[in-house]
């Protein structure tokens, strides 16, 4: 799954249905790092295998992180 929320994130509805999907792997697109964190938090069976800081918009002090988590608890 790919998402890409605004600063606000996922939030905790959506972060809930995510952590309890089943889905596999998630390509998640953040400009806000303290949303993300939150993110993470709420999906604790979804971990981090591989990031990217990426200066989308240059001369400017907006970025984004774009990290791939993958499922660990998959039987």
């Amino acid at each position: 799954m790919i998402v890409n929320p605004p600063r606000r994130g996922l939030g905790p509805r959506l972060a809930a249905w995510l952590e309890g999907s089943g889905v596999r792997d998630v390509l998640y697109s953040s400009c806000n790092p303290t949303t993300l964190a939150a993110d993470l938090e709420a999906m604790p069976s979804l971990r981090i295998t591989a990031g990217r800081f990426v200066d989308m918009f240059p001369h400017t002090e907006h970025a984004e992180v774009i990290v791939r988590l993958r499922r660990t608890d998959l039987t």
